[in-house]
């Protein structure tokens, strides 16, 4: 595995976010129910990890341009 700050080559980057986005698949309940029975508190933790699980898939297969527009998009309509 390449550490921080470290250069790799195309496989061992691929390889990298391979197991990256796996873990983050389990993490985010990517594939599970994000019910919890009688906690609804929990229920929204794991609704709002399966959210950012979501954006991250969004972004993936998009330009480094079409990615900047959203983020500058996000950040007009939060300042409004």
């Amino acid at each position: 595995m390449v550490g921080a700050g470290a250069s790799a080559s195309p496989a061992e980057g691929d390889a990298v976010c391979a197991i990256v986005l796996a873990d983050l698949a389990k993490f985010c309940h990517a594939q599970d129910t994000t019910h919890v029975v009688g906690d609804s508190h929990g229920s929204a933790q794991l609704e709002g990890r399966r959210q950012v699980w979501l954006r991250i898939q969004s972004y993936l297969g998009l330009t480094d341009e079409q990615i900047n527009r959203l983020n500058e998009q996000a950040i007009r309509e939060d300042s409004n």
